[in-house]
Parts: C-alpha cells; structure tokens; sequence
C-alpha cells in the first residue's frame, strides 16, 4: 500500500510536523495489542516498510511502530512543546522486546543491497573477497529462522550454533519436499511450524533471569540453597539461593551495558541501553519493577 493510501503516513506526517500527540492502537508482532499515547518525531522506511519513531508516553522511551500496525490512529489538536533527544537508528526488528541473542552472519555480495538495507551500518564488514560479514543482537524466536531463509543460500550462520543447525534442519525438509514431486499438501505436515522452530531454539538457548546472560553451557548456571544448579539464574548474579549482590534494575542495565556493547562493535551504548530497557522487565528478578 503506498504511503498515504489509507491516510496513516499523511496523518503522522502532519503530526509531527505539528508536533501534536498522537494516540493509537498497536498490533504487536506477538498478536498482543495495546493502546499507546506518543510523541510522533520521524517516520523511517527500512526493509520494505514504513516506520514511526516516537516518544512512548506510556514507556517513557522511544519505541517504533510499523505502520501497517498501528490502528484507530487518533491525533490530538493540541501541541507539545517537550524537547526530545534524537531518536535511535531503526533496526527491523522493530525495537522487539524479548531475549537477545549475538547473531554472526556472513553475506555474499550479491545480498549486499538487503544487507545495507536490514541491518545497521556499523554491524556489517565487507572482506577481502567482497563478502559481508555482519555482527548484530536480535530477539530470539521462531521468526528468525524464516527471516534467515529468505536470503537463500547467499548467508551462512557462523554463530550461535542452535540457530545455525536449526536452519539446516528446516532447509533440507525444505529441499526434501521439493524433491518430492508427488508431494500433496498433505505431505508438508511434517514440516517444522513457527512454535516448534521456537521451542527448539528455546531449548538450546536460555538465558539468565537476572542480567540476560545467555547461558549456554550448564557451568555458568548459579546454584540454590540445596547445592542444586538454578533453573533461573547465572552463577555471576545468583549464588548458593541469595543474588550475589543487590542493586535496581538501572543499576544492572549500567553494569551490562559497556560488556554488551564490547561483544558487539556494531552496537552503541544508547542502543544497547534502550535494548535492556525494553528486555529487562520481562526478567523474572525485576518483573516487579
């Protein structure tokens, strides 16, 4: 639909210049929708789509909006004056809440037009022979999968390697039924759906309840009072049934920050701060915050 067709992109185009509050219903990638209350500040076309990016009344941050999502749009006759900071760049996985993981992928050239588009500058790095490699963070779940796959055999996962063999598995059902040339639609029950994708991913990756650490070998759980490996927590933050330490969210979000941004060149302290901001209270320690 092009911009304006269904007066979405004319009407927030209007409101920000303007600088009038904007009120709508949004459709989240999960299904779930909420009512949100926004400060309307740049619209952004990236990966085939258009975005709002806007000052969250209701988070009190910046979130971005696909506008294909966002419903009963409302904007109010009144201006705001509130001065804002720039908004972060738009990655395409829309600002996701949810556990991230370190993603290493490598491109061909030819994929060099979507890998410029998709992803942020500072994650890619061309090679010598003209390849793309690309270090970013992403939220985990049964939709990265398919997003991989769209690239066709132009990527290669270099890392983690449960989303690496998960891909493999689901690209050879793939090619097993095109093989398959009396295959019915019958014959593709067997094939791995969303939910499966992500329960699989979900088993090999989990992630600390506490900081958001993955972990991914059993020594780095923390152990309960019992002696008992924590089916929670790592053993950085969680120790022998008691946190290692007390502190606020904020104050873990300041202590994981420069140690994230570190694993990820690619990856700005602002960006990584505003990641956790939006990641950290789905955690189980700070659910109550």
């Amino acid at each position: 639909v092009p911009p304006g067709a269904d007066g979405r992109f004319d009407t927030l185009k209007a409101a920000i210049l303007q600088r009038r509050q904007a009120a709508f219903s949004y459709l989240s990638a999960s299904g779930q929708e909420t009512r949100r209350r926004v400060l309307p500040v740049r619209l952004v076309f990236k990966g085939r789509a258009w975005y709002l990016q806007g000052w969250c009344l209701d988070r009190d941050a910046y979130r971005t909006f696909r506008l294909s999502r966002i419903l009963a749009l409302e904007v109010s006759q009144d201006r705001f004056s509130r001065e804002l900071p720039p908004p972060p760049p738009v990655e395409d996985w829309e600002g996701a809440a949810g556990p991230c993981v370190p993603l290493s992928l490598r491109f061909s050239p030819r994929m060099a037009f979507r890998v410029y588009d998709e992803f942020a500058p500072g994650a890619i790095t061309r090679e010598a022979g003209g390849s793309l490699l690309v270090r970013t963070s992403v939220p985990a779940g049964g939709w990265l999968c398919g997003y991989l796959l769209s690239f066709g055999p132009e990527v290669e996962v270099l890392s983690p390697e449960c989303v690496r063999e998960t891909l493999r598995a689901l690209a050879l059902r793939t090619a097993e039924k095109s093989e398959n040339l009396d295959a019915n639609c019958q014959g593709f029950s067997g094939t791995m759906e969303p939910s499966q994708i992500e329960e699989a991913f979900s088993m090999e990756t989990h992630f600390c309840q506490s900081c958001g650490m993955p972990i991914t070998d059993p020594q780095l759980r923390g152990t309960e009072a019992d002696g008992q490996a924590s089916p929670h927590y790592c053993k950085f933050c969680y120790d022998h049934g008691a946190f290692t330490g007390e502190m606020t969210m904020e104050q873990m979000i300041d202590f994981c920050v420069p140690i994230l941004v570190r694993e990820h060149p690619g990856l700005t302290e602002e960006q990584a701060r505003a990641q956790m901001r939006g990641f950290f209270p789905t955690l189980l320690r700070w659910r109550k915050d």
